[in-house]
């Protein structure tokens, strides 16, 4: 049986309104280059959004870095924690290597699952009923 890396629509995010829950979440890992805000959800899977300002270059070198990221959270969902909705902010830097993000975020995560875990159950943020896929 062939295992499914897709990226589908119910993993992004992408409305502000989760953005803005996730950063009110407060659960973050600082890398330097990279912000990782984490909030756990009440879906079976996780959602990632990239949040990129124009301070990290052009419109080539932004859009190469936020694919590169999605990239890797795609090839590596099966090993990233569950249940978590994740914005990455990226401050400017030279892009990296797949590898390299794949690293970092698998490393990022699970630090921030074992923080996301410690909070109350009423925490976890509900989500509108289009989401509850």
């Amino acid at each position: 049986m062939a295992i499914s890396l897709q990226f589908p629509a119910k993993m992004r995010l992408r409305l502000n309104r989760d953005f803005r829950r996730v950063y009110a979440g407060k659960q973050r890992v600082d890398l330097g280059f990279l912000t990782i805000y984490a909030l756990r959800n009440s879906l079976a899977h996780t959602r990632i959004g990239v949040s990129l300002p124009r301070k990290v270059g052009t419109a080539v070198r932004r859009n190469r870095i936020k694919r590169l990221l999605r990239e890797g959270f795609r090839l590596w969902q099966k090993q990233l924690p569950t249940c978590l909705d994740v914005v990455i902010v990226v401050r400017p830097h030279e892009p990296k290597l797949l590898q390299e993000y794949q690293e970092t975020l698998l490393g990022a995560l699970r630090k921030l699952e074992s923080r996301c875990q410690k909070l109350e159950s009423d925490q976890i943020q509900n989500h509108p009923k289009g989401d509850s896929e």
